[in-house]
C-alpha cells in the first residue's frame, strides 16, 4: 500500500535521526583540523592525497597571530621546505616555512616569521613546493660544504660589517670550496633586472641542506660573476616531500 504523504512527513525526522546516530565514530572530529589528519594525508603511497581541505580549516579554527613556529611546528610538522635568510651585518633576518598541499603539487602554504620566531604572515601560493637549485646540486655534487663551516659563516662571519661588501670568488675563498653559479635575467617595468645565485650542499644533519647567496643588479651594471657583490644569504632545508616530484 502506498504510504500517505503524511506519514511519509512523519518519517522524515526518524531518517534523519538514523542517519546522525549511524555517524562512524569519529566523524564529528574528522570535520575539523587534527595533526594527526594534517601529517597522514601526505600520503607517498597516493597519487590523489590532499591536504587542501584540513588547511581549510585549519585556518579557519586557528589563530595564527597568537603562535610562534614551535607552536606552529607542533601542529603542522617539518616542512618541506624551510629556509633561514641572513643579510651581510645583520645575521639572521626571517624565516619561511612552505607545505606541499597534495600529490599534484600546484600550490602551498607558505608562513614566515621574524627573527624570533614569532608568526609574521602566511599565504597559499599557486606554485609547488620545490627548490629549483637543490636539483641543481644532487648528493655526491662537488660543491658540498661541512655543516660547521656554514654555521661559522652564518653566525660569526656575516655580522661583520666589512662581509657587506664580499663578492661571489671571496666567498668561496672563505668557505675554502667553489659554489655552482647561476643566473638570470629578467625586466619589470621598464628595466632589466639580472639575478645572480651560488649555491652549496651542505653536509651534516638531517635532511638536505644548502646554502645559496645571492644578488642582483640592473642589466646595464652586470659584468661578471667575478664582480658579482652578495645581498643575500639563505641556508635551506628540503623534506622529502617537497623533493619528490
Amino acid at each position: 500500500m502506498p504510504i500517505s504523504s503524511k506519514a511519509l512527513r512523519s518519517l522524515v525526522p526518524a531518517i534523519g535521526l538514523g542517519v546522525v546516530l549511524a555517524l562512524p565514530a569519529g566523524a564529528q572530529e574528522a570535520s575539523h583540523f587534527t595533526t594527526d589528519a594534517w601529517r597522514h594525508a601526505a600520503d607517498p603511497r597516493s597519487q590523489q592525497w590532499s591536504r587542501e581541505v584540513l588547511l581549510d580549516r585549519f585556518l579557519a579554527e586557528t589563530k595564527l597571530d597568537n603562535l610562534d613556529r614551535q607552536r606552529l611546528l607542533a601542529l603542522l610538522g617539518q616542512p618541506g621546505y624551510a629556509r633561514e635568510s641572513y643579510a651581510p651585518g645583520q645575521g639572521l633576518v626571517g624565516r619561511l616555512d612552505i607545505y606541499r598541499l597534495s600529490a599534484k603539487n600546484n600550490r602551498s602554504f607558505h608562513v614566515s616569521y621574524r627573527p624570533s620566531g614569532q608568526f609574521e604572515g602566511s599565504l597559499v601560493d599557486p606554485n609547488p613546493c620545490v627548490c629549483p637549485l637543490c636539483k641543481e646540486l644532487p648528493p655526491g655534487t662537488d660543491s658540498t660544504l661541512q655543516d660547521a663551516v656554514v654555521t661559522d659563516l652564518l653566525t660569526v662571519s656575516l655580522a661583520q660589517d666589512p662581509f657587506v661588501s664580499t663578492r661571489i670568488p671571496e666567498l668561496e675563498q672563505l668557505v675554502g670550496h667553489p659554489g655552482k653559479r647561476s643566473s638570470v635575467s629578467e625586466r619589470t617595468i621598464g628595466q632589466a633586472w639580472v639575478s645572480y645565485n651560488v649555491a652549496w650542499r651542505v653536509a651534516g644533519g638531517g635532511g638536505d641542506h644548502f646554502l645559496s647567496a645571492s644578488g642582483r643588479v640592473p642589466g646595464r651594471d652586470w659584468q661578471s660573476f667575478d664582480d658579482a657583490r652578495l645581498e643575500a644569504y639563505d641556508l635551506i632545508t628540503m623534506e622529502a616531500e617537497c623533493l619528490a616530484p
